[in-house]
């Protein structure tokens, strides 16, 4: 006796399949490193309850402390700005 797979067994482990690669690739931080940098945000900086903070996204913050009035343009070229505060800023949830 001969099994042959059905098309609903085969729909089930291509979905499975597709599930765990999307989660791996979700949580793997040299994909989301690799996908940072091939979009344009620069490299995977930290991640933050599943979300990713990139080098552009700190930049941006950065210029946004300085449009604010938190930091000088004379501290942000002199000195460097805490990059802990920034990613702190940017990490926080928004209501």
């Amino acid at each position: 006796m001969k099994l042959e797979p059905s098309i609903t067994g085969v729909f089930v482990a291509a979905f499975l399949a597709g599930a765990l690669c999307g989660e791996f690739t979700y949580r793997s931080s040299l994909c989301r490193n690799t996908f940072g940098l091939v979009v344009g945000r620069g490299r995977l900086l930290a991640l933050v309850h599943g979300a990713g903070i990139y080098e552009a996204g700190v930049e941006r913050a950065m210029q946004e402390a300085v449009n604010r009035g938190v930091v000088s343009d004379s501290e942000q070229t002199g000195e460097k700005i805490d990059r802990r505060s920034v990613l702190d800023f940017i990490a926080l949830p928004t209501l």
